[in-house]
């Protein structure tokens, strides 16, 4: 039986916004043939994950053979299955998983399946089929690349990383300076990692507490090496410095930021004191690119913030730090 028009647009969907936020570069992404599947695709940032999906619409008697299909594929780390929102239909859905989870022989199975809710629509409505985009894409994100392709990076990291009460704007750049030096590989002590980015020891080992709490390192035979949540936020960071030195910030970049509690538009807000906090993340991811090298010579202040301006054009003048 032939797919319906909104069964096709919604696959097609799925592919078109794991693309375009691939266009930032955080993460790769190629389609891989397996015929078996509505879509297959990899997804990288530093570990490869291999994805297959299916789309559910109108046809409930399939959604039996749709999750064991899923289920029993070998190869993929993640299973995607789209899902039309309808009562029934997710009901359906639930019973056929829950069957599977009783009997206690798939749980190994069933943690790698993600189940994305698509609002009802009309695939002849235009209107309808942009705000199914934009739902789908918030879903694919929040559930697709945030919490498991980009480690589990949140907010709520972001957050640890860069907001500490009573500190300076220069401290809080201070950690992102120290992330992408481990990141280089150069770190071997505090001592000599103190040496190189002009501290001391203990400001090192406090930092490094801050990243690890962060989830932005770990650990590894003695030194410290990047997660995945790191390197994410790191090529973010990568990514926004060379958007705002081309004077161009890309919508899909724009968008992730977001998600991570960056919105561009804080650039021009100045922080509620009484929040406590020091800084919003825009102004810190701001001053932090003044440590990957894209132009040494900005000073922290109104020149950084020109050259944002540049890239934002249309919003209200610099706001001071």
């Amino acid at each position: 039986m032939p797919a319906s028009a909104e069964h096709e647009y919604v696959t097609t969907c799925f592919n078109e916004i794991v693309t375009d936020l691939s266009r930032v570069d955080v993460y790769t992404y190629e389609n891989v043939e397996r015929q078996a599947f509505d879509f297959s695709c990899t997804m990288r940032v530093n570990l490869s994950r291999a994805v297959v999906g299916q789309t559910l619409w109108k046809h409930a008697s399939g959604i039996e053979k749709d999750i064991r299909t899923l289920l029993f594929e070998d190869t993929a780390e993640i299973k995607v299955y789209l899902v039309r929102s309808d009562a029934t239909t997710k009901r359906h859905v639930r019973a056929t998983i829950d069957d599977y989870r009783r009997s206690g022989l798939f749980d190994d199975r069933l943690f790698r399946l993600l189940c994305l809710d698509v609002p009802v629509f009309d695939a002849d409505d235009e209107a309808a089929r942009v705000e199914v985009k934009a739902a789908l894409r918030d879903q694919v994100a929040d559930h697709l690349l945030f919490r498991t392709v980009f480690g589990g990076l949140s907010a709520r990291d972001v957050w640890f990383l860069l907001h500490l009460e009573n500190t300076t704007s220069h401290d809080l750049a201070y950690n992102l300076r120290l992330l992408h030096y481990i990141r280089s590989g150069r770190y071997i002590s505090n001592r000599g990692t103190a040496f190189d980015l002009g501290s001391n020891a203990n400001k090192v080992r406090e930092r490094l507490r801050v990243l690890f709490g962060a989830g932005f390192i770990e650990p590894v035979h003695g030194q410290y090496a990047v997660t995945e949540s790191g390197e994410t936020f790191l090529r973010m960071l990568d990514r926004f410095g060379a958007e705002v030195r081309d004077r161009r910030l890309t919508p899909e970049l724009i968008y992730l930021l977001r998600k991570i509690g960056c919105d561009v538009a804080d650039i021009h807000r100045v922080p509620d004191p009484a929040s406590g906090e020091s800084l919003r993340p825009m102004h810190v991811l701001t001053m932090g690119l003044l440590f990957n090298d894209y132009n040494p010579d900005w000073r922290i202040g109104e020149d950084l913030f020109a050259a944002v301006d540049a890239a934002l054009p249309g919003l209200p003048g610099p706001a001071a730090i």
